[in-house]
This record gives structure tokens, sequence and C-alpha cells, in this order.
């Protein structure tokens, strides 16, 4: 028998990674590498950090910045720091 899930359990595993590359970044928020690239130029998501010459993304970064769309954020109104 196996227990009940807990409410607070997410159903995927967070991303083990803190940088992400490009791909990878797109992948985790499920859309399109264009899609991610057009919301990183509108303001919506991060600017990539640059290591080294290679560009990352911060998941937690990602993270806050989605909470803002879904209004799970401070505000849906809140400054975009990204824009």
């Amino acid at each position: 028998m196996t227990a009940a899930r807990s409410h607070n359990t997410p159903i995927l595993p967070l991303p083990t990674q803190r940088a992400l590359s490009r791909l990878r970044a797109a992948e985790y928020l499920d859309m399109s590498p264009n899609t991610f690239d057009r919301m990183v130029k509108d303001g919506l998501m991060p600017a990539p950090i640059a290591i080294y010459g290679r560009k990352v993304w911060d998941v937690r970064a990602i993270d806050a910045a989605f909470d803002i769309l879904s209004g799970v954020g401070d505000s849906p109104h809140a400054a975009n720091p990204w824009g």
C-alpha cells in the first residue's frame, strides 16, 4: 500500500542544476527555445549570465519571473526587474 502524497510534494522534481543552458531553460518552462528567446527579449524572463563566455540562466530567477507572470509572485502588477 502506498502512502498518500502530501499536497506540498511537487509533481515534477525540481531541477538539480542551478544554471541552465538556453535549451534546458526553455525545456524547464515547457516551451520552444524561440519562445523563450522572445520572452527574454521582451523582458518577461531574465537575461542570461555570462560565465567564461557561456550564457546560462539562473533557475531561481526563472522561477521568480514565472511567479510574476502567473500571479503567484508579490503582485501581478509589480515592476518586472528584467524589463
